[in-house]
Order: C-alpha cells, then sequence, then structure tokens
C-alpha cells in the first residue's frame, strides 16, 4: 500500500518526526476531539485520491491512465512564540526535509516517481502550526478483456 510505503520512508528519511508519522485515522481522530498530538513535530499520511484520464481499449486490452495524490499533514506546536516565527521556521525545514526526500522517489512497485504538486500552510491556531504538502505519481490500469 502506497500511504504504509510513504509512512515507512518519512519515519526513515526525516529524524525530526523521531517516528511520529501516521496515517489519516490518526489524523481524523486528534481533529474530532479537537487536540494536537502529544509531541511535535508529527506527519500524517493522507490519501487524497484519485484523477482518471480518457481510458483507451484495444482488442483484449482496457488500458486506463490515473494520477494518484497524497498529502504529508504536517504539525508543530508553537507554545511561547507569540508571532509564530519560530514555529514557522520549524514548518519550513520540516517542509523541505519531506520534500527532500519524496520527491523523485519511487513508491516500491510504484509506475513512476512522485512529483510535488503543492504545499501550503493550512492553519496558525491555538498554538499550533499545520503545514499540507501534496505529492502526486501517475500510474496505469491494464486489464486484459
Amino acid at each position: 500500500m502506497q500511504v504504509e510505503d510513504i509512512i515507512s520512508r518519512l519515519i526513515a528519511q526525516v529524524s525530526e518526526f523521531e517516528g511520529r508519522v501516521e496515517g489519516s485515522a490518526e489524523l481524523a481522530a486528534l481533529v474530532k476531539t479537537g487536540r494536537a498530538p502529544n509531541r511535535t513535530p508529527a506527519a500524517f499520511v493522507l490519501p487524497l485520491g484519485i484523477v482518471a484520464q480518457p481510458a483507451d481499449t484495444v482488442t483484449g486490452l482496457y488500458r486506463q491512465g490515473f494520477t494518484e495524490s497524497f498529502g504529508i499533514v504536517i504539525v508543530q506546536t508553537i507554545a511561547n512564540d507569540k508571532n509564530g516565527r519560530k514555529g514557522l521556521s520549524k514548518i519550513h525545514t520540516l517542509r523541505d526535509a519531506v520534500i527532500a526526500n519524496l520527491a523523485g522517489w519511487r513508491v516500491p512497485g510504484g509506475f513512476d516517481v512522485l512529483a510535488l504538486t503543492r504545499a501550503k500552510l493550512q492553519s496558525l491556531n491555538a498554538g499550533t502550526i499545520t503545514y499540507q504538502v501534496d505529492f502526486s505519481t501517475k500510474d496505469q490500469l491494464r486489464i486484459l478483456t
């Protein structure tokens, strides 16, 4: 599964997270309770969906390309940082580490490498900064008919 591969890659390659990389269920649980992670920085890998291209059918084969996207949500608490400067500096360092370790990397068994598609500050609220970095990869369905 690509999400698990991305989580493993971030745990292995971005030491600043100290293994605090989880999936979407863990982030959903935090959002539901309105809490930040107990220890930060932390990251959460989200499957963002698939966008399909038109199908190509020939005798005996159905082929369709698609792009699959993933989001890496980085969370950093910023206690005692009134203007957010320290927190934003840390977030940018983490963002750059995520990009350096995922852009151009091929998920094991994947069709194509991950490409950076977007990076955006999501929130700066209640002592917590949330930043999301999105990646996509191309793949292809090939079904014998």
